[in-house]
């Protein structure tokens, strides 16, 4: 199974990021394109984009970015955007039309906040104890966004992993920026 037919194949599972890392064990389709729709994989020197909203990202009393808006790398993947391929316009509009579905789903509280950006590099770093890698970056553009890419974790003991998404979040900035 190619990494581009694993990525379809594990697309509706709660836990993707699993499904991806069983398939393609020690983050194996980071050099490959998942997505046709991709404009090739995400290399080391390049930097993500997380967009935070608020209440669920951010810290009420400091504004801090919380470890809550990095949760969804232990499962479905954490999404971002690849900064080389998209405009500060187009992530001002990204933060928009996602508060805007949350709106509609009766979630009226959301506010896109702004982002907070890390190099693809340092979060390749992040090991585990043992040394094995703790986090994948992929390439996964959708048709109506090619600078789209995930962030997933890989599978360790659930101590070992949340304090891995802690390390996650401090090596994005602490308050988010608008684009």
């Amino acid at each position: 199974m190619d990494c581009e037919e694993a990525f379809k194949e594990a697309a509706n599972s709660n836990n993707r990021c699993g499904r991806i890392g069983e398939r393609k064990p020690e983050c194996g389709c980071e050099t490959e394109s998942v997505s046709p729709d991709s404009p090739g994989p995400v290399v080391g020197s390049e930097t993500v984009v997380r967009l935070i909203y608020s209440p669920l990202h951010v810290d009420p009393v400091t504004g801090d970015v919380t470890e809550a808006a990095f949760s969804d790398v232990k499962d479905k993947g954490l999404s971002v955007q690849r900064e080389a391929h998209v405009t500060s316009a187009n992530i001002r509009a990204i933060g928009e039309q996602k508060r805007a579905q949350d709106d509609a789903l009766g979630k009226k509280d959301r506010q896109f906040l702004g982002t907070v950006v890390a190099e693809v590099r340092t979060i390749r770093e992040v090991t585990y104890d043992s040394g094995t890698r703790a986090f994948c970056v992929y390439d996964s553009a959708l048709p109506s966004l090619q600078a789209h890419a995930d962030v997933c974790q890989t599978t360790c003991s659930p101590s070992a992993m949340k304090r891995m998404r802690k390390r996650l979040r401090d090596l994005f900035q602490r308050k988010p920026k608008m684009p």
